[in-house]
């Protein structure tokens, strides 16, 4: 699944401004205290809506688990299946995709017991949002619709709006954007009237976006134009980021490189202020890319490192493999062939979306990449080796074959000089023979 759909419907659920959800989780934690000798359903309740409150996964399944124990304790069916999702949705967020399988079974089991339509309806949204991500749309749009039939039960606009905008994100991935767009619209329209739950940052960034996704360039200036207006008065500074990331997939939508990049680092400046991990992450990937893109393949190797190290402490393997990626495109570029190859052997595991618990927690704790890193360095070494060997093999060779020739040389003109050597011989020997022949002659004439 696209790394840019899984953030968006992470940063939708989680709609709360960053005072609204301190003044949520203040308010739960103090309820929590004032009801700690009270173990009884209604503490089993308060555990869930805080757990609710965090865009933190961890936090998310702190207060998940021991949701589920007590309600556990208390044999609470609805409880139950209220932290089962929790824990199966915050595992879907880190891609533990197995373990929250495991958790939305359970979850549906205790919520049909219990009869709770908000729980259901949740929970086959998490459930389709996992068939998605295994390739299986067809049955991923089942259990969106049968998602929003349980929440229109409700009346709650805002549960709504949260199906509605995945179904969007569904149909544009299957290239319908006729129905996306009348998707995306429909959940606009009920986080309006969701009471002024959601941010109007938010809003305006994620309808931007929308319509980025769809190429309406014109209304997606319009939605940014008020988003803008907004942003400058305001102390929302997460809604902030989320102006800057729909700004920068506009400029890109453009083909405005240079604003794209501009706008991208003011995000990345103001995450790292508002201490949003995940933002500054995602920002990071966005500017490895663009930096890739323009051929400065050494920056945007860089934010890709740091994009990676930062997905590994969130233990989110949707950005690590993207990170991953721009990673092997920076290395490329530099000219280290083998070690963008390795990483690239790297990017192909963390796109198997199959990959168990042991893989990916090996994956996560870098064992995995540490072994292809090893494993490239030993085969790095091996054919520095035999480059060596045949370097000096061919070195040996061509000592040899001058040998011979100086040798050859040499043995002819020593075989020169001996021939004629034993040619002047044999005419000394000659002319002495003729000498003594005619001193013979000359004495017997006498």
């Amino acid at each position: 699944m696209n790394v840019k759909l899984i953030f968006f419907s992470f940063i939708f659920l989680f709609f709360f401004t960053t005072s609204k959800a301190q003044h949520k989780q203040d308010s739960l934690l103090h309820l929590l205290i004032s009801t700690h000798s009270k173990p009884d359903s209604n503490r089993v309740i308060t555990l869930c809506e805080l757990a609710f409150t965090y865009s933190n996964m961890d936090s998310v399944i702190f207060y998940g688990q021991k949701a589920k124990l007590l309600s556990e304790k208390l044999d609470f069916d609805k409880g139950k299946g209220r932290a089962f999702w929790l824990l199966g949705m915050a595992n879907y967020y880190i891609e533990n995709i197995d373990s929250a399988e495991y958790y939305l079974a359970q979850a549906l089991i205790y919520s049909q017991r219990a009869n709770d339509a908000l729980a259901l309806g949740r929970i086959y949204n998490s459930s389709a949002n996992i068939a998605n991500y295994l390739g299986n749309p067809g049955y991923a749009i089942e259990l969106y619709f049968r998602s929003l039939e349980f929440k229109e039960r409700l009346n709650d606009s805002f549960e709504e709006a949260i199906t509605l905008n995945n179904i969007a994100n569904l149909f544009y991935q299957q290239q319908d954007y006729g129905k996306a767009k009348e998707y995306y619209t429909r959940s606009y329209s009920k986080r309006k009237d969701a009471n002024g739950l959601s941010s109007g940052l938010m809003l305006h960034a994620d309808m931007a976006d929308n319509f980025v996704k769809l190429k309406m360039l014109d209304s997606a200036r319009h939605y940014l134009l008020a988003g803008r207006r907004l942003s400058s008065t305001s102390e929302d500074f997460l809604g902030i980021t989320d102006i800057y990331g729909a700004e920068v997939n506009y400029q890109h939508a453009l083909g405005n490189s240079d604003s794209a990049i501009y706008y991208a680092k003011l995000g990345l400046g103001i995450a790292i202020q508002s201490e949003s991990e995940d933002r500054e992450t995602l920002f990071r990937i966005t500017l490895a890319k663009h930096y890739n893109e323009k051929k400065e393949f050494e920056i945007g190797y860089t934010f890709a490192d740091d994009a990676c190290k930062l997905s590994r402490k969130l233990g989110r393997i949707n950005y690590l493999k993207e990170a991953t990626l721009q990673r092997s495109i920076g290395l490329e570029g530099l000219g280290k062939i083998d070690q963008s190859f390795q990483l690239f052997k790297f990017y192909k595991v963390l796109s198997d979306c199959t990959m168990n618990n042991q893989i990916r927690n090996t994956v996560l704790a870098k064992d995995y990449e540490y072994q292809l890193e090893k494993a490239s360095l030993i085969e790095e070494n091996k054919r520095i080796e035999l480059q060596s060997k045949l370097s000096q093999e061919k070195e040996f060779t061509a000592f040899a074959f001058i040998s011979l020739i100086v040798v050859s040389i040499f043995s002819f003109f020593l075989y020169r000089n001996f021939k004629l050597k034993k040619k002047s011989n044999e005419e000394l020997l000659k002319k002495q023979s003729d000498i003594i022949k005619m001193n013979q002659e000359n004495c017997q004439s006498k």
